[in-house]
C-alpha cells in the first residue's frame, strides 16, 4: 500500500511539472524550438514581455522552448528583446536562450501594452 502511495506522489509530482512541449516533433508548426543557454539551471517565463510581469513559469535546461515572434521590449530593464512561448502564453527573455534559435520568427506585433 505504501508502495501506490509513493508511485501516486510521484506521478503526480511529474504530471505538476510536465512541459507541453516535449520534442521538437510535438512544436506547432509555426514554433522554432529554442532552450535555455548553457549553464543557466532555470529561466523565467513571465506573463508579459518585461522583468515588470510577474512569472508564471520556469523553464529548465532540458524542456524545448517553442517560440513564435518576438518583442523588442523593456529597455529599461536591460531585456531588449523577448520570445513569446505560446504553448505556455508567457514570454522569455532572449538573454536566456540559446543565440540565434529565434531566428526569423516574426514581430509580435499583436502585442502592446
Amino acid at each position: 500500500m505504501k508502495l501506490i502511495s509513493t508511485l501516486s506522489h510521484v506521478i503526480l509530482f511529474d504530471l505538476a511539472f510536465a512541459n507541453p512541449i516535449s520534442s521538437s516533433s510535438s512544436l506547432e508548426a509555426r514554433d522554432v524550438s529554442c532552450r535555455l543557454k548553457s549553464g543557466i539551471d532555470r529561466g523565467n517565463c513571465r506573463n508579459g514581455p518585461s522583468l515588470e510581469y510577474s512569472v508564471i513559469r520556469y523553464v529548465y535546461p532540458n524542456e524545448n522552448i517553442g517560440v513564435n515572434c518576438n518583442k523588442f521590449w523593456d529597455p529599461a530593464n536591460g531585456n531588449w528583446w523577448w520570445d513569446w512561448v505560446p504553448g505556455w502564453g508567457c514570454w522569455v527573455s532572449r538573454s536566456i536562450v540559446v543565440s540565434g534559435c529565434d531566428k526569423g520568427v516574426p514581430d509580435c506585433s499583436w502585442w502592446g501594452p
